[in-house]
């Protein structure tokens, strides 16, 4: 081109792409080369799930309420949960970002799962079971304090403890008098929310 003060020629246009490609392929090697080291610090990575938002004691979690992550797999705990939680139960509150730990949900396919919002499942010695009742069945725990409406959730599978739905709020009560040993376990009709 005349009026440049240099021409570079056919040969000297690929030199100059030559040298361009070897200079970005110089960078992204770098560029990866830090990535593998930080995430060599880290360690890999390990799709853990955490709560969207806060989730109740009792409460059925549903799509909606977790979504999955990345964490490195250094700051993820033996016991953190990697397969889909959606359908089991929360056992204790859980708050928004939460990782979610298997000993913080119920077991899937167990009687926890039929604990409703708010409610706590208390386990019981058998001794204190009413005679004749079963799942499903509406019982009254008596302590010197008052009644405590719950339903019996479950019976141990080696008979010597039962589960009790019970409110949450009225867990404190009851532990207590079960610890004095001050607690009557009384049968009442069949519970409807598990007999319809």
């Amino acid at each position: 081109m005349p009026g440049w003060p240099f021409s570079l020629g056919v040969s000297g246009a690929w030199l100059a792409t030559a040298a361009l490609l070897l200079v970005t392929l110089g960078l992204t090697l770098q560029a990866q080369r830090r990535a593998a080291h930080a995430q060599s610090s880290w360690g890999e990575t390990t799709v853990v799930w955490v709560a969207k938002g806060p989730l109740p004691a009792g409460q059925v979690i549903a799509p909606l309420d977790v979504e999955s992550r990345p964490y490195p797999r250094a700051m993820v705990p033996p016991t953190a949960v990697t397969d889909t939680p959606v359908g089991r139960v929360a056992r204790s509150s859980l708050q928004a970002g939460e990782m979610l730990l298997a000993d913080r949900l119920a077991p899937p396919g167990t009687a926890w799962a039929e604990l409703g919002v708010g409610m706590v499942g208390l386990a019981l010695p058998t001794e204190l079971a009413p005679p004749g009742v079963v799942p499903g069945d509406a019982v009254a725990l008596i302590h010197p304090d008052g009644v405590v409406d719950g339903y019996l959730v479950q019976m141990a599978a080696g008979g010597d403890q039962l589960v009790v739905a019970i409110p949450l709020t009225q867990g404190t009560e009851v532990v207590a008098a079960l610890l004095e040993r001050r607690l009557l376990v009384a049968s009442l009709s069949p519970h409807p929310r598990l007999k319809e």
